[in-house]
């Protein structure tokens, strides 16, 4: 079994540049330790930002006699994260495994739920069975629960915390009985607490019910809910970088 895992991630620093003038020898001139010459742009101008902004890592997951072995088979630098970047991105890696002689047909994708992303992996893995990362789900559901004022509410009111963490733990039943389970848990819920998470439950009905497919996020009986291993590939070479850097260190480090 051969899984793909996505997983987009940094974001450069403007290019340092050289700029024209007297400057001291490096180290302590503009090309300082560390640093790659950049372009020449005239003093007063401001830097410029690389055309391709955005690092995406394609990881592999192999599992022969079912011992998982992890590795990074991609590091993409995509101008954006649009649907078309990405479907010119796994047409050209389809592209390269044809020249090398190979089929590029992942029999599982596991990904976050970037909406871009999505309809790009259906387009062009239509026969992929196509997982959300857990993890990502569950971020997903914290994040609307602060954008919809409810953090306090779910750190101090036991009731309010059950609920929503019920709402997380769906992806984990069974796929025949996750919708049902939303519904009887919308329907069930004490007054005040449905009253409270009244937004919350439209959100999750409007999105997680009638937009994104079910098949996607549930994860029950899945052996691999999460594509944290993806982040284990690529964070410590990151972390070495640094949160910010800049292209020519990232090329050449």
């Amino acid at each position: 079994m051969y899984s793909l895992i996505f997983e987009q991630n940094l974001q450069f620093n403007p290019v340092p540049v050289v700029r024209p003038g007297p400057y001291p020898p490096p180290p302590y001139g503009p090309v300082g330790v560390g640093y790659y010459p950049g372009p020449v742009v005239p003093p007063g101008y401001p830097d410029p930002v690389p055309v391709y902004p955005y690092v995406y890592v394609v990881g592999g997951f192999y599992l022969p006699g079912g011992v998982g072995f992890a590795f990074p088979c991609v590091f993409a630098l995509l101008p954006d994260r649009k649907k078309l970047i990405y479907q010119q991105l796994f047409q050209e890696l389809n592209a390269i495994a044809l020249s090398m002689g190979r089929t590029w047909k992942p029999e599982q994708i596991m990904s976050d739920f970037e909406t871009s992303l999505i309809p790009a992996v259906s387009a062009e893995f239509p026969e992929s069975a196509h997982k959300g990362c857990y993890f990502h789900f569950n971020q997903c559901m914290y994040r609307r629960i602060q954008l919809l004022g409810l953090a306090t509410a779910y750190s101090q009111d036991e009731s309010v915390r059950s609920c929503c963490r019920k709402l997380m733990a769906l992806p984990l039943l069974p796929i025949q009985e996750a919708k049902t389970s939303f519904y009887n848990l919308r329907a069930t819920a004490d007054p005040a607490v449905k009253k409270q998470l009244r937004d919350l439950f439209l959100y999750f009905d409007d999105y997680w019910i009638n937009n994104i497919s079910i098949e996607m996020w549930n994860v029950h009986d899945y052996q691999h809910r999460t594509n944290n291993i993806c982040e284990g590939i690529y964070i410590p070479s990151f972390t070495t970088l640094g949160e910010n850097i800049y292209i020519y260190d990232f090329t050449t480090g």
